[in-house]
């Protein structure tokens, strides 16, 4: 069974980290919750991608992040706040989701259009209930 995380955030590590403060003076470093708890221990901020992307905008103008998830957003933070350094935290520029890309907007496009076609998914108990109160945890750290 899926052990319920993506494969990216499991790939940083403390090291990573320690490298990315030896290289870069005065960084933050900001993780998401799915990397391993030694390396989310060791972060100044760990949280969702919601999370991250407020992290970005609220720090001061000349910050340095660097960042532990999918490299995509990463490179959307520097492009988005070019008055800070915004890396990412392996230093490899290799943490691509290819599960994210596998829902495109053709297919939320179909879903909308076809919605009353589809097939509802129903999850027995008590997996349903296990899982709408991990979900409402969810929402409320974010």
């Amino acid at each position: 069974m899926w052990k319920g995380h993506c494969h990216v955030h499991t790939n940083f590590t403390v090291e990573h980290i320690n490298s990315v403060r030896r290289d870069y003076p005065g960084v933050k470093v900001v993780v998401h919750p799915e990397c391993i708890p030694a390396v989310v221990a060791a972060a100044d901020g760990v949280g969702s991608s919601r999370y991250i992307v407020d992290y970005c905008k609220n720090a001061p103008s000349g910050s340095i992040i660097a960042i532990g998830t999918e490299l995509n957003l990463i490179n959307r933070m520097a492009r988005t706040y070019p008055d800070k350094t915004i890396v990412e935290l392996s230093g490899q520029t290799c943490p691509v989701c290819a599960n994210m890309y596998r829902t495109t907007l053709n297919d939320l496009a179909y879903c909308l259009e076809h919605y009353a076609e589809i097939k509802p998914i129903s999850v027995p108990e008590p997996t349903r209930g296990e899982a709408l109160l991990a979900l409402e945890r969810m929402l409320e750290v974010a």
